[in-house]
């Protein structure tokens, strides 16, 4: 294993009155052929990748090399979901998921691990799902950075910690939301629709509607 930090944390009931409050935050190398996962976690944390485990918190995880695999009770026990390098995904306390690198490959992982109202409305109203817990961000410098930050804060843990590790938190869910729907136009033409949009909007801003720039574009206006 080439690095690894880790860090659990104890959370008190004030600290949930925030809306987030981070359990545990950590990153470790997986070389390919290493045991997965390492035993150096607490028991509630350690898991069999062949019979998963079920945890009482959300994680967040970030790939930033190599390949691996991923099942949830949502996606169905029976169902392997490929999780490559740029992946983000999402665990949800109460069920039952496993994962693991590709022992060809090994894999690098961030993750943080959360609880609190904040992110239980999230789940209400639809941004996160039990059914889509990928999330295709690509590889980041600033996602990575907020992770390596996460764990600078839970090393030293000052006075109010926990408030800036869920504005951290906040802004991870934020940015795998944003990149994930934004990736989906990479390989179409939406995205040059969309720039075409951008120019012409920028051409005639006092002069064009939004009913002509979709004729322009080919499209009917609700498409647009």
């Amino acid at each position: 294993m080439a690095s690894i930090h880790l860090k659990y944390l104890a959370v008190n009931p004030f600290d949930l009155k925030w809306g987030i409050a981070v359990n545990s935050v950590g990153f470790q190398e997986i070389e390919p052929g290493m045991e997965y996962p390492p035993s150096n976690h607490p028991s509630r944390y350690a898991f069999s990748t062949k019979n998963g485990r079920v945890l009482n918190e959300f994680q967040l995880l970030y790939i930033t090399e190599g390949k691996g695999r991923f099942q949830s009770e949502t996606l169905g026990r029976q169902k392997t979901v490929q999780i490559s390098k740029g992946d983000m995904f999402l665990l949800f306390p109460g069920e039952w998921h496993t994962y693991c690198p590709d022992k060809a490959t090994g894999w690098k992982e961030y993750w943080i691990g959360f609880n609190g109202k904040f992110a239980d409305n999230l789940l209400k109203e639809g941004f996160i799902s039990k059914s889509k817990p990928i999330f295709n961000v690509h590889l980041h410098e600033e996602i990575v950075d907020l992770y390596n930050e996460a764990i600078k804060i839970s090393s030293s843990q000052e006075s109010g910690f926990q408030q800036v590790l869920a504005g951290i938190v906040d802004r991870l869910l934020g940015l795998a939301y944003f990149k994930d729907r934004n990736s989906q136009f990479e390989e179409s033409d939406t995205a040059d629709k969309i720039s075409q949009a951008k120019l012409m909007v920028f051409e005639n801003y006092t002069s064009i509607t939004p009913e002509e720039i979709a004729a322009k574009l080919c499209l009917s206006y609700s498409s647009f």
